[in-house]
């Protein structure tokens, strides 16, 4: 049986990604999406603090997962962390279902930089309006949307690069949830400090603070609030509101 069954329709082949590189690259150096031969690293902002290697495999731990639609009704977010260190196969496997997320023409406008160091999970924390999760927890992983890799727009009047974060995130989210791992997507945050503590360049937005870690609420998790009920939020063949 497969290792991860809720994620085999993301996972098309074994790659890996060079740090820097426009795509995923084989052992080789050559991209998928373009065939053409990685021989020099990009900007050193691209997965800076994921690993100071050259190359980064992102494959899905070997454990078992639960299915899909079990992660999506058991998702929670988490508030309070556990200082027990992840696993990292299992940190892997949640960034490889952020990577092989949708994206705009494939274009994939987004970057993840890992925090694990004490000292810049606490300057993150002092960037949020609520930011203690991202300090107790054992890593927070800060999504980012790059502007120039999106020239295209919804409706003609919003940027798209946003929305394709978005659903990175919630694949990310969902990979966690299936590790047995809290998440918590933090928005409210000053991004001027954000950029300040990773060294951001402009043109580089912050998306998302999510802190991943081993769950410490007390008890069963606390039911989510109520959902609308299937009349209030979908209609067929025309608007109904």
């Amino acid at each position: 049986m497969h290792a991860r069954p809720w994620l085999r329709p993301l996972r098309t082949r074994r790659t890996a990604f060079r740090a820097g590189a426009l795509g995923p690259v084989d052992a080789e150096g050559q991209c998928f999406l373009t065939g053409a031969t990685v021989t020099t690293l990009d900007a050193p902002f691209r997965f800076r603090g994921i690993t100071p290697a050259d190359t980064l495999e992102l494959e899905f731990s070997p454990d078992r997962a639960m299915e899909l639609n079990e992660a999506i009704r058991s998702y929670r977010p988490c508030r309070q962390f556990q200082p027990r260190p992840i696993p990292p196969e299992k940190v892997r496997a949640v960034l490889a279902a952020a990577r092989l997320a949708p994206s705009q023409g494939n274009l994939q406008p987004w970057r993840f930089v890992v925090v694990q160091d004490d000292e810049r999970k606490r300057l993150l924390a002092q960037a949020c309006v609520k930011g203690k999760p991202v300090a107790e927890a054992p890593i927070a992983v800060v999504a980012f949307s790059v502007e120039e890799d999106v020239p295209v727009t919804i409706g003609g009047y919003i940027s798209a690069y946003p929305l394709d974060v978005a659903v990175a995130i919630g694949h990310l989210q969902l990979a966690a949830t299936a590790e047995g791992l809290g998440t918590f997507w933090i928005v409210d945050f000053h991004a001027d400090k954000v950029r300040t503590v990773l060294g951001v360049p402009e043109g580089i937005h912050p998306i998302a603070i999510i802190p991943i870690g081993y769950s410490a609420e007390n008890g069963e998790a606390k039911n989510p609030e109520g959902r609308k009920s299937p009349d209030e939020i979908i209609a067929y063949n025309q608007f109904a509101w």
